[in-house]
């Protein structure tokens, strides 16, 4: 019932949707980007060719709605099968062909039923409808010989090599498309020039890239990265800082989602030697893991930005606070770091953790450059000297001057 009057408040007043066509509103408290309203027609109420029209007509115009609204994904119940009495089975089949027909760029049609009656034919029809795989999209596949990756002498391109295989290709972010040979499947992806985190923090000599730098703005970008994959009950269970990629303006996205089941089966994941300095307790155990094995390992990778250092056999010092990070990131990375997995934060929580700390450096920053200037504005009649109300400020806002 909740779901139903918080999909009555999405309608507008005095809104009129005629049968077969659709109008499209905001979600109001639904967990959706849209809600799609249309009209199906009653069955006994038309010739049943005109039921089918209007019925299609229906389907065909939520689509066209949302591939206008650039949605991803849509989910549809079986128009007009309820008190409008449309059969099952003829249902199932107008509704089937207008999405083969007219699905556009969306990625995801589901169909919802509350009975077994209602889902059995449009089950049953679609496993015939569907079967034909030459009927597929394959303008998303690129041939292996296609590919050319190679250095001029016709070296491979060797990236990274971690423990669940080589990366040949270049470090990833936006889908181009897919390669398939034989029972092996390719993601081909936008090559990020950036390389890797393990690698910068490992050259980095100046610090660029710890906390109060760049180190911040890529752990909010990680952060970024898993509230998306957990909001889609997806476990990454290999993030670590050679998984994380870096842009040219250094924005950090997260890669080989899923490669250790992809190459090695759930079995390996937890024992494969290049994740052991992330992985969780309940990984290397053998144990059930959920999202909340990301987050031990995120800990890890936010204790990396915040030292400069490597994980080595599992050591990890105690942070100086503040001088490598604020007292809420220090706190942030213990709790990662609990047993219990239950007990450690959600990414929701890191995220929120991380962009407060960003907002509240800034800020400190700010009122430090502002102390600055009126120091130095006043350094006569203060009889102080330059040297020493730099040393002032550094005590007064208890932060570092890098």
């Amino acid at each position: 019932m909740q779901q139903m009057s918080n999909c009555w408040a999405s309608r507008r007043s005095r809104w009129r949707c005629p049968t077969g066509e659709a109008r499209i509103t905001g979600a109001a408290k639904l967990q959706a980007k849209y809600v799609i309203h249309t009209v199906g027609p009653v069955y006994y109420a038309h010739a049943p060719e005109k039921a089918a029209e209007l019925l299609s007509s229906s389907y065909r115009n939520c689509l066209q709605l949302a591939n206008e609204n650039k949605c991803r994904s849509i989910a549809f119940p079986a128009i007009s099968c309820g008190l409008f009495g449309y059969p099952f089975s003829d249902a199932a089949e107008v509704a089937l062909q207008a999405c083969r027909e007219h699905a556009g760029n969306l990625l995801h049609i589901e169909f919802v039923f509350f009975s077994t009656a209602t889902g059995t034919p449009f089950l049953d029809l679609a496993r015939t409808m569907f079967k034909d795989s030459s009927t597929a999209d394959t303008t998303w596949i690129i041939p292996p010989e296609d590919l050319h990756y190679k250095m001029s002498n016709g070296t491979p391109v060797l990236l990274g090599k971690g423990g669940f295989g080589s990366v040949y290709l270049g470090v990833l972010n936006q889908f181009l498309g897919v390669c398939v040979q034989g029972s092996q499947l390719c993601l081909v992806m936008q090559h990020m020039s950036g390389g890797d985190l393990w690698s910068k923090l490992e050259n980095d000599e100046t610090g660029e890239y710890q906390w109060y730098r760049k180190g911040r703005g890529i752990a909010l970008d990680v952060a970024k990265g898993l509230v998306f994959l957990h909001s889609k009950r997806i476990a990454h269970l290999d993030l670590k800082t050679p998984n994380i990629l870096l842009s040219n303006s250094d924005e950090a996205k997260i890669s080989d989602v899923g490669l250790g089941k992809l190459i090695s089966g759930p079995g390996m994941i937890a024992t494969q030697a290049g994740s052991f300095y992330w992985a969780s307790p309940e990984q290397l155990l053998g144990q059930a893991t959920t999202t909340m094995s990301d987050m031990f390992s995120m800990g890890t990778v936010l204790w990396e930005i915040c030292t400069g250092e490597q994980p080595r056999q599992r050591r990890l010092r105690q942070l100086r606070v503040p001088e490598e990070a604020p007292q809420a990131v220090a706190d942030l990375i213990q709790r990662c770091f609990v047993l219990e997995p239950s007990d450690r934060p959600t990414a929701v929580a890191l995220h929120n953790t991380i962009a407060c700390s960003t907002i509240f450096f800034e800020q400190r920053v700010k009122v430090a450059s502002t102390s600055w200037r009126a120091c130095t504005r006043n350094t006569d009649s203060l009889g102080l000297d330059l040297a020493t109300s730099a040393r002032k400020i550094t005590k007064l806002t208890t932060w570092p001057t890098h």
